[in-house]
């Protein structure tokens, strides 16, 4: 007997990751968003990875006029601070913040102004560290990566007058506030999404 292959099922596809953006997980069409809300998905994406489907004849997202008013900040940060001296407590991290203008129609980040305060907190709004960055400072911490223009920061608990430079805190956990005082305009600020780890490190007994 002669078997017949079977036709493909035209109505059939691979199942695609449901949290990837894709399947019941994904936003519905007709929903409005603020693009910006959905960078922080993006920030530490490999350029390499990203596929650029964008047509070749769209026009390219507004950049913001260099004298434009800072609305909104959207700090990227690692979810703990590290142990850079081996004493068993986090010492050092890295933020990345990027910098939009007041009006939603830039979608590119623009080169901010001013200075930045960053402040570490409890959950009860205690403060824990800060650091200060001067004009000159924010402008030499400006990259240029994917998203567009970042400030990137290094930050270090034990060069925090709070702290009484130490990295020595028996707390385990803190929100990050960043705060920009802009050249023109009304100061802006955004907190980090999730707690960040810091203090001592457990080890196995």
């Amino acid at each position: 007997m002669k078997l017949s292959r079977p036709r493909p099922n035209s109505n059939s596809s691979l199942p695609l990751p449901a949290g990837g953006g894709w399947g019941e997980g994904a936003p519905r069409a007709r929903t409005r968003r603020d693009p910006r809300s959905l960078l922080p998905c993006f920030l530490f994406l490999l350029p390499s990875c990203i596929a650029d489907n964008t047509p070749r004849d769209a026009p390219a997202p507004a950049q913001a006029p260099a004298d434009s008013r800072p609305g909104k900040l959207i700090p990227a940060a690692s979810g703990s601070f590290q142990d850079t001296d081996g004493n068993l407590y986090r010492d050092s991290s890295t933020v990345v913040i990027y910098t939009f203008a007041e009006s939603a129609k830039y979608q590119i980040p623009m080169r901010p102004q001013g200075e930045f305060q960053i402040r570490l907190e409890d959950n009860r709004g205690g403060l824990i560290a800060s650091w200060s960055f001067s004009k000159e400072q924010t402008k030499a911490a400006l990259r240029n990566l994917p998203p567009g223009p970042g400030c990137v920061f290094q930050l270090d608990l034990r060069q925090s007058a709070v702290t009484g430079f130490s990295d020595r805190i028996n707390k385990g956990e803190a929100s990050m506030v960043v705060t920009l005082k802009p050249d023109q305009g009304d100061p802006v600020t955004a907190r980090t999404s999730a707690p960040i780890l810091i203090g001592p490190i457990e080890t196995a007994r």
